[in-house]
């Protein structure tokens, strides 16, 4: 093999390992995020982000990764969605706020040709826009328990301790009329020996 071959088999290989050949490097990036409203109030309004060369081109067919950082037991990460920049260098979700705060962080995975990118901003929703949620369960045949049986519980518990206090009650006037007759049954006993004995 001559050597030239050889030169191009090593960059070839290189290029497929994913390193960049000999005098190339991914240039820089810039990513932006900002909320853009929504032309009718029906319509949800779009988290963009604009992804750009340090010269500020715009980069287009990018894919961004939108995410929301929501409290979870501490700090989580929520993923809104992906898209792909436009000609524009802009990649637009939309999104229904549940909120009126939130802190969204975008990034940019890289490429061949530029650099990985990530930013988070802070952004805010009119009070108007904000849909927040409203959890309610199913409906099922046993619904209509749920009103019913915290009662009948409450019934049974109360019942219990009546039943409970009943029989304490009840042991505590067993032993006492215990003692007593117990104690009562001497005296009888030593009355009826004095009686015969008079006899």
């Amino acid at each position: 093999m001559s050597r030239s071959s050889l030169l191009t088999l090593a960059v070839l290989l290189l290029t497929w390992l994913g390193v960049p050949a000999l005098g190339q490097s991914s240039e820089g990036t810039d990513l932006a995020v900002r909320v853009e409203r929504a032309s009718l109030p029906d319509l949800p309004d779009n988290i963009a982000a604009r992804l750009s060369t340090d010269s500020g081109e715009p980069i287009s067919g990018a894919q961004i990764d939108f995410w929301a950082e929501v409290e979870i037991l501490g700090t989580r990460r929520a993923r809104l969605g992906t898209a792909t920049t436009d000609a524009t260098g802009v990649a637009r979700v939309p999104i229904t706020p549940r909120r009126t705060d939130y802190r969204i962080r975008v990034t940019f995975a890289g490429s061949e040709a530029h650099a990985a990118a990530e930013t988070t901003a802070a952004l805010s929703f009119p009070a108007e826009k904000v849909d927040p949620v409203e959890i309610s369960a199913p409906s099922s045949p046993l619904s209509s328990l749920r009103t019913v049986m915290p009662r009948a519980m409450g019934i049974v518990v109360a019942l219990l301790w009546i039943f409970f206090a009943a029989a304490v009650f009840y042991v505590v006037k067993t032993i006492h009329t215990h003692s007593v007759t117990a104690a009562t049954e001497p005296t009888l006993e030593n009355q009826r020996t004095t009686t015969e004995g008079t006899r």
